[in-house]
């Protein structure tokens, strides 16, 4: 609701601005009051981009948070314990008994692993 944004906004403003009152000679204030100012521009922009108002830049901007998500879950995925040491060696295994020539062949109710007839 941009109502209730445009409050905090407004709200972290002027707290921002009485911090910026309160600050002595010996303290940065240039910097703090940059930093302010950055921060008012990108809320500004951020307000700005909606799917109505840019549809391709909210798009993009979309699509690279959910491609980086996506690819930060897969590494975390990759590097995890149970898929290093349990479904990594399990797929091999299959792999391997499955384009090997290895099988179990089901012979009524006994299964037997034998080399399969080609």
């Amino acid at each position: 609701m941009p109502g209730i944004y445009e409050g905090v906004t407004a709200h972290l403003a002027a707290l921002l601005a009485a911090l910026l009152a309160d600050v002595g000679p010996a303290s940065s204030a240039p910097d703090l009051r940059a930093a302010a100012q950055l921060q008012a521009e990108l809320a500004l922009k951020r307000r700005n981009l909606t799917l109505w108002r840019a549809p391709r830049a909210t798009l993009r901007h979309f699509c690279a948070n959910a491609a980086s998500a996506a690819f930060r879950g897969l590494a975390w995925t990759a590097h995890h314990p149970l898929t290093l040491f349990i479904a990594l060696p399990v797929l091999i295994a299959y792999l391997f008994f499955k384009y090997s020539g290895t099988a179990i062949v089901h012979c009524g109710r006994k299964h037997t692993l034998r080399w399969r007839d080609h």
